[in-house]
């Protein structure tokens, strides 16, 4: 026993007991002697007396104290397990909120460099290499008639 209260109480019932198993030895050594009058008297009277006003009012405050130390102890551990479900929830709450930039930041940075290659192969897609290429060595020849044409299929070739 932890509490200083609990250790009396079950001091004071210990010192009831102990004096109300002292009169039943009596009461049975009077039985056993032949003196049951005397016997049942001592059950009757001062043994009850005892029990009845010492013993079970001890048994009734200590039950008494257990169930509030029951109750206090019912409250304590409800309020650390609301204390440590909040702190998870937080904590998860911020991983996940963790997560989602980490994820934004990979996406981005995935997303960034692929995006810059769709738009330089729209630009070749728009102009040419290949035209390009043709018409600059015409016009290097001196041939100032040489037409541009568009030709996706032989760009993608040569990138890929």
């Amino acid at each position: 026993m932890s509490a200083a209260e609990d250790r009396a109480n079950f001091d004071a019932l210990v010192k009831s007991w102990r004096q109300y198993t002292e009169m039943s030895k009596v009461s049975a050594g009077l039985v056993d002697s032949g003196k049951s009058d005397e016997g049942l008297t001592l059950v009757d009277g001062d043994m009850a007396k005892v029990f009845l006003e010492e013993v079970r009012p001890k048994l009734d405050e200590m039950i008494a104290w257990n169930q509030a130390n029951g109750r206090r102890l019912t409250a304590e551990s409800q309020s650390a397990y609301a204390a440590a479900r909040n702190w998870l929830l937080g904590f998860f709450s911020l991983s996940i909120l963790v997560g989602v930039i980490a994820a934004a930041a990979v996406t981005r940075a995935v997303t960034r460099p692929i995006a810059i290659v769709s738009d330089r192969l729209v630009a070749l897609q728009k102009n040419c290499l290949t035209d390009l290429e043709a018409g600059l060595r015409a016009f290097s020849e001196g041939d100032l008639t040489v037409e541009a044409k568009l030709s996706i299929i032989n760009a993608v070739d040569k990138l890929g």
